[in-house]
Order: C-alpha cells, then sequence, then structure tokens
C-alpha cells in the first residue's frame, strides 16, 4: 500500500471527489488491494447508494493468494471454464449486482506493475469483461480522473442487456 492511501487525508480526498462527480448517487468499488477501504466511509459520507450485495472483493485476495506467493510480477486471472465453483460464484454476483443497478460511478484500482507480493493484483477490468454483461455495460462508462491509485469512471446511459448466450 501506497503512502498516500493509508492517511485520513486520502480518505478525506476520496470522499469529496466521490461527493463532487456528477449525478454519483450510485457508485461501487473495484479492488483487490483495499479491502471496504475507502469505498467504506465514502458511502457512508456522501450518501451514495452502494450497488453492490458485498461491501468490496474482500474475497479475490484469498483467491489468487497462491497464484500471488508463487509469481513474480503480474498474475493472470482465471478464464471463466477454470475458475473454481467459489470463485464464479462470486463472479457472477459481481456482476450480476453492477448490471442490476448499474452505478453512476465507478471506480476501479488497477494493478501496479511491480508491486510486491502482498499489493498485487489483477486487472479487474479485463476480469469483469470476461462476462459480456459487464463488457456491455462498461463500454458505457468515461473514465473522469484519477486519484492516487483509483481510476473513477462515470456512466451516463447504458445497461448490460446483449442479444444471446451470456
Amino acid at each position: 500500500m501506497r503512502r498516500a492511501e493509508a492517511g485520513e487525508a486520502f480518505v478525506r480526498a476520496f470522499i469529496e471527489w466521490v461527493d463532487r462527480q456528477p449525478r454519483h448517487e450510485s457508485f461501487a468499488v473495484l479492488s483487490m488491494r483495499n479491502i471496504v477501504w475507502p469505498a467504506f466511509p465514502a458511502a457512508n459520507y456522501t450518501g451514495s447508494e452502494w450497488v453492490l450485495r458485498h461491501n468490496s472483493l474482500w474475497f479475490m485476495p484469498g483467491l489468487y493468494e497462491d497464484d500471488f506467493n508463487r509469481a513474480s510480477g503480474g498474475v493472470a486471472y482465471h478464464a471463466l471454464a477454470t475458475m473454481p465453483p467459489i470463485e464464479r460464484r462470486y463472479f457472477d454476483q459481481i456482476v450480476d449486482d453492477l448490471c442490476r443497478r448499474p452505478p453512476r460511478l465507478l471506480v476501479i484500482q488497477p494493478p501496479v506493475q511491480g508491486a510486491p507480493a502482498g499489493g498485487r493484483a489483477i486487472d479487474l477490468v479485463e476480469y469483469y469483461r470476461q462476462d459480456a454483461r459487464f463488457a456491455r455495460l462498461f463500454s458505457g462508462y468515461d473514465e473522469t480522473g484519477t486519484l492516487d491509485t483509483f481510476t473513477f469512471y462515470t456512466r451516463e446511459d447504458g445497461s448490460c442487456e446483449i442479444s444471446g448466450p451470456r
């Protein structure tokens, strides 16, 4: 974790960033390195609706722990066909929640190149893009800025609706 992410000033800046986004009535944060924080307390202090059933991607570091400990560098995410059942269930829950109530603001923490084992992460955009519904939804987002290691995306319109099988 970078020093800027560790303090109260960063949390305050994150909350201010969420609060001043246009139409921030709902949001979600996808991160493997920051579990719960700073999504909470940002959801509490901004009054924005949290759209996920989980308060974070708390399960992701555990699902990839062996990969992170074994690898030196980047770790590839599991393809849908090779995911263990527990991972697939969590994967589907996140996509289902994002599609049921697409957030206006989606905050994603991308992987950091060369991060030590405890700070490694997979590319969450590419990971969830394996599902055509997420790919369709994410195509409706525009990058609106960054704050430290977080990238903010906003959406004016768009849905997960696709034709054909998932």
